[in-house]
C-alpha cells in the first residue's frame, strides 16, 4: 500500500511547524547526552546560577561574590537572553540540563547542628 501526499497548504503549514521545533530541540550525541556546540559559560555565571539555585537573593549573590546589585541582575538577564529563558524558573531549568550547576552529591544541603 502506497500512500501520495501532495503539496497543500496544510502540508506545508506542517512542515514549516516540523522545522521550527527541530531546530528548538535538543541535539543528542550517539551517548544519549546532549552536544554541546554553544560557547561555554563563564566560571562567574556559573557561579551566580549556583548560588540562585540554593536560593540567595541577587543581593545576597552580590556581597557572597564582591559584585555590584545591579552586575549581578545585569549578568543573569544576559544568561536569560542568550538561553531564551523568559523567567527564572527557565534559566535554572536550562543551567540544569546544561550541566552548569554542580552535583548535587558533592555537596550536600547543609543540616542544621552539623
Amino acid at each position: 500500500m502506497a500512500l501520495v501526499v501532495h503539496r497543500t497548504g496544510l502540508l506545508t503549514a506542517l512542515v514549516s511547524l516540523f522545522e521550527e521545533h527541530f531546530e528548538k530541540g535538543w541535539r543528542l550525541s550517539v551517548s544519549g547526552t546532549e552536544e554541546d556546540h554553544e560557547a561555554p559559560v563563564a566560571a562567574i555565571d556559573r557561579q551566580i546560577v549556583a548560588l540562585l539555585h540554593v536560593g540567595l537573593t541577587d543581593a545576597a549573590i552580590a556581597r557572597q561574590l564582591g559584585m555590584g546589585h545591579r552586575t549581578v541582575q545585569r549578568r543573569l538577564h544576559a544568561l536569560m537572553d542568550d538561553v531564551g529563558a523568559a523567567p527564572r524558573f527557565q534559566l535554572g531549568w536550562y543551567a540544569a540540563r546544561a550541566g552548569w550547576l554542580p552535583d548535587i552529591a558533592d555537596n550536600p544541603p547543609a543540616t542544621e547542628g552539623s
